[in-house]
C-alpha cells in the first residue's frame, strides 16, 4: 500500500547499483541482517530512496557519502579558526530521520498488522539489562537486542527513541514485518522465529548517504 509522504518523493534506484550496498550492509549486522540475506531474494523487490526536493540526484548512487542533500546556514556569524588561521560559516546538515520516523508511523496505521523491528547493533543484553526502551519494547536473541513497534505502540517519539539507539555510525537497519508475535515468551527471540520474521518482510530500511537518508527495498 502507498504511503502518501509530506516534502519528499520516492526516487527508485537502478536495481544493480543499490543491491551491491544493501548486501553489504546486511553482511555487518546481526542475525536479522544476515538471514534477510538468506532468506529472501531481492530480486522480487525494488530499491528506492526518499528525497527531498532540494536533493542533489546526481548522487544519488553515492551511498556511502554525505552531500546528498545541501546543508542549511544557520545564520550563525563567522567563526575563526585558529589552527587552520580562516573563518568558516556553521552550517546545518539536513537528514531524512523525521521524514522516515513518519513513513514507518503512517505505515504501521495504514497496514494493521504489520510490525517494526529495529535491530540495535551496538547493545548487547544480559540478565541484568534494564534500559527502560528495550523493558517496555525489546526483544533479544542471545546477546543481540532488538526493538518492535505495533500499530497500538506505535508514537512519533517512539519511533525516534528506537532509531536513536539503533543508528550506529555503520550500520542502521528497521524492517516492516507481518509475523504473529503472541508467542514470544519472556522477550525471548528465537532462531526459527527470526526465519519467520524475515519470510514475511515487506519493506527493509538501511542506512546510507552517511547518515543523511535511507534505502529502502520494498516486495513487489
Amino acid at each position: 500500500m502507498e504511503i502518501i509522504m509530506r516534502k519528499v518523493e520516492k526516487f527508485t534506484l537502478e536495481f544493480d547499483k543499490a543491491f551491491d550496498y544493501f548486501r553489504d550492509i546486511l553482511e555487518d549486522g546481526n542475525t536479522l541482517s544476515s538471514e534477510l540475506l538468506k532468506t529472501i531474494n531481492l530480486k522480487q523487490g525494488f530499491f528506492y530512496t526518499l528525497l527531498p526536493k532540494e536533493a542533489i540526484k546526481k548522487r544519488v548512487y553515492r551511498f556511502c557519502y554525505g552531500g546528498l542533500i545541501p546543508p542549511k546556514d544557520v545564520g550563525n556569524k563567522p567563526v575563526y579558526l585558529e589552527n587552520l588561521k580562516k573563518e568558516f560559516v556553521p552550517l546545518k546538515v539536513h537528514t531524512l530521520h523525521d521524514e522516515l520516523t513518519e513513513f514507518i508511523n503512517n505505515w504501521l496505521q495504514i497496514n494493521q498488522t504489520s510490525t517494526c523491528i529495529f535491530e540495535d547493533i551496538t547493545s548487547l543484553f544480559s540478565l541484568n539489562y534494564k534500559e527502560p526502551l528495550f523493558l517496555s519494547h525489546g526483544l533479544f536473541y542471545y546477546k543481540e537486542i532488538y526493538y518492535k513497534i505495533t500499530k497500538r505502540t506505535s508514537s512519533i517519539q517512539l519511533i525516534k527513541d528506537c532509531m536513536y539507539v539503533s543508528d550506529a555510525l555503520w550500520h542502521f537497519l528497521c524492517i516492516l514485518t507481518e509475523v504473529d508475535f503472541s508467542d514470544i515468551k519472556d522477550k525471548n527471540l528465537t532462531l526459527k522465529k527470526i526465519k519467520e520474521i524475515c519470510l514475511n518482510t515487506k519493506i527493509i530500511i538501511v542506512g546510507a548517504y552517511d547518515g543523511e537518508g535511507y534505502v529502502f527495498w520494498e516486495r513487489k
